[in-house]
């Protein structure tokens, strides 16, 4: 349970925040003085920096050096923001410019998102994909490579798309396949993935001289592309350069770990599904995330969705002295987008 201070303490902690996010070092009473918007004498804040620290909003990482916020005192300031900066028409426009790919493909629309929201936040932007069996089906295509090779093109209505080579025991024509994929995409409407493997599968166990040849042969197809081994959620991350740029990353070991989390992202998936479960944006401050090694960063994120539904999340990864005031409404805006122009292009 995070303490209740008074309104000169807020003050002064504040101060000591605004200050170590912009300078990144241990923030001492003298420098707290000088600030036009604390209004008490340099005794008064050494006793209430005292007081902070005692109670856990500040620690002094060396004798007789100032002091540093911890991951309390972040979430305290995060959560008694009143207001955030505007996002600026500039920013507003190039993100607008930039994240919408002519394919209009839910992967091209993800992959420009994470790499523009990292060039205006200057942070790693990390993006996840869907779980491909948990949206819904659209169509199957099926189209004739050569005699015995069918490509098989599968659409979720969230606009992931799978494909994969089919090997058939026998030559189909184009006409008989397109036939199966009306007949399939028929069967297998507003079903989720999951949904419309249980479903093949139930149509397969009927007796088989309810069907003719053809419509067999359709399930066995889709059957073959929509397996278990279908592909599943995913994560695109960017900018992971920008976090070299802050003071308190050039530790090799810590850097190590930091970068040893974003190859293995397993973690950060786990993160970002947190995320697409709960309203509106979430800031994971510090251990808050559970995830030791990105124990000193701060992840803001956002979920974003098609149809009501949720598709994955939307965040940027940094330090936890980021200006949240200003990345907050960022990453807000870009999740918005990403709704937005998927709904468009539906």
């Amino acid at each position: 349970m995070i303490p209740i201070i008074g309104k000169r303490a807020k003050e002064v902690l504040f101060a000591v925040i605004d200050d170590f996010i912009k300078y990144g070092g241990p923030v001492g009473s003298r420098t707290v003085s000088k600030r036009q918007d604390v209004d008490v004498s340099s005794a008064t804040i050494r006793n209430i920096m005292s007081d902070l620290e005692e109670i856990g909003f500040l620690e002094q990482p060396h004798t007789s050096a100032g002091r540093v916020p911890t991951d309390i005192a972040f979430r305290f300031y995060v959560d008694s923001l009143i207001k955030v900066s505007d996002f600026s028409s500039r920013e507003t426009e190039e993100m607008e410019r930039n994240i919408n790919p002519s394919s209009g493909e839910l992967k091209d629309v993800i992959k420009e998102t994470s790499r523009v929201l990292s060039e205006i936040s200057k942070y790693t932007a990390l993006v996840s994909t869907p779980s491909f069996t948990d949206t819904f089906f659209r169509h199957i295509d099926f189209v004739r490579l050569s005699e015995n090779r069918i490509l098989a093109i599968l659409v979720s209505r969230s606009g992931m798309i799978h494909n994969k080579i089919v090997i058939s025991d026998e030559s189909i024509e184009q006409k008989k396949l397109d036939w199966m994929s009306r007949y399939l995409n028929d069967i297998l409407l507003d079903l989720t993935l999951v949904e419309v493997r249980k479903k093949i599968l139930e149509e397969m166990k009927k007796e088989k001289n309810n069907y003719d040849d053809l419509l067999q042969k359709a399930l066995f197809l889709s059957d073959k592309v929509i397996n278990e081994e279908i592909i599943d959620e995913e994560i695109f991350i960017e900018g992971r350069t920008y976090i070299l740029s802050y003071p308190e990353f050039t530790d090799i070991d810590k850097m190590k770990r930091i970068f040893e989390t974003f190859e293995n992202k397993h973690n950060l998936l786990s993160l970002l599904e947190k995320v697409a479960k709960a309203d509106g944006i979430k800031v994971f401050i510090g251990s808050e995330s559970e995830i030791q090694y990105i124990s000193d960063c701060t992840l803001i994120a956002s979920p974003y969705e098609k149809d009501g539904q949720v598709l994955g999340s939307i965040g940027v990864i940094g330090p936890m002295r980021m200006n949240y005031s200003k990345v907050i409404p960022v990453v807000e805006f870009a999740a918005n987008l990403v709704t937005k122009i998927l709904r468009d292009n539906d």
